[in-house]
């Protein structure tokens, strides 16, 4: 269980949202394409993947183009810190600012709907209902989409993210990642009542989304479709856009000057993100063609 946890934590927690991005209507399709950008400046060049989770060993390798991507970057940037999520004392540390203090149950802290809604889909998961009551409902979030993962025959262990890392470390590459440990952490410990409901809510609905369509997913982001997965997805972000806010918006803006930096010197750079974070309005893609670099999908 802790590394099916760590491996989404990376992604913030929403396995099924995030990993394939939660692409808002302007989204653009060019079809045959990878979910694989770049950015050049002088002579540094940027990469920028969208990252997925629901793989399996046989998906690999990936295209040409994202191999080439790989091979040709000197540094692979993640979101989180990927050598700290794999440390032991991480899934103690994630665990205990999981559960509530003592005196508050998941029950008295959700709306009955919510609290209704999350026992039906525990229960369809074969997890007893009062096992959860001691923990927060995003908590609760990342519980049940590592169920439904397993459910649709994947395995987080290949999800693009763990992929890239533990061939960067093989291949002795330098790793970044836009975020800390804490930074991470800060993300679920400061969610206001509301938000912790609220993200649940997103999980839940996207849940119920990938269930159906999983596959089709699968297939848009391996060729590029960016269409499709607006036209699966988009709903999800006009319905929860408190969430979008906070967890994809803000932190792009926050992340800028990452990217900024790399194409102030030489060399070329891998950065590996949820494909949510790449487009819209607030997308990476969007922000750096606001600040004048030329972007191409590959």
């Amino acid at each position: 269980m802790r590394g099916a946890v760590l491996g989404r934590l990376s992604g913030v927690i929403l396995i099924l949202a995030c990993a394939f991005g939660l692409i808002p209507a302007d989204a653009v399709s060019q079809e045959g394409k990878n979910p694989l950008w770049v950015v050049e400046k002088g002579e540094a060049k940027v990469y920028l993947l969208g990252s997925i989770h629901l793989m399996k060993a046989s998906s690999y390798p990936l295209s040409d183009a994202v191999e080439e991507a790989y091979r040709n970057a000197g540094e692979i940037v993640f979101e989180a810190d990927m050598r700290a999520m794999n440390r032991a004392d991480t899934q103690v540390r994630l665990s205990q600012m999981g559960a509530f203090p003592a005196g508050q149950t998941l029950k008295t802290s959700v709306s009955a709907a919510t609290y209704d809604r999350l026992m039906e889909r525990f229960t369809k998961a074969g997890v007893p209902a009062g096992k959860m009551e001691r923990y927060r409902p995003w908590f609760c979030g990342i519980t049940l989409t590592m169920l439904e993962i397993r459910r649709l025959g994947y395995d987080l262990r290949h999800g693009a993210a763990q992929h890239f890392f533990a061939r960067a470390v093989a291949d002795g590459k330098r790793i970044g990642s836009l975020e800390s440990l804490d930074e991470q952490f800060a993300m679920f410990s400061g969610l206001s009542p509301a938000e912790d409901e609220e993200l649940l809510l997103q999980t839940l609905d996207d849940l119920d989304m990938a269930a159906r369509h999983a596959e089709s997913l699968k297939n848009a982001w391996k060729g590029g479709d960016m269409a499709t997965m607006t036209k699966l997805l988009h709903a999800s972000l006009n319905k929860h856009p408190m969430i979008l806010e906070r967890m994809i918006s803000a932190r792009n803006r926050a992340w800028m000057p990452g990217l900024e930096g790399r194409l102030q010197g030489k060399g070329s750079t891998l950065f590996v993100v949820g494909t949510a974070h790449l487009l819209g309005g607030q997308g990476l893609l969007k922000l750096l063609e606001n600040k004048g670099f030329s972007i191409r999908q590959l």
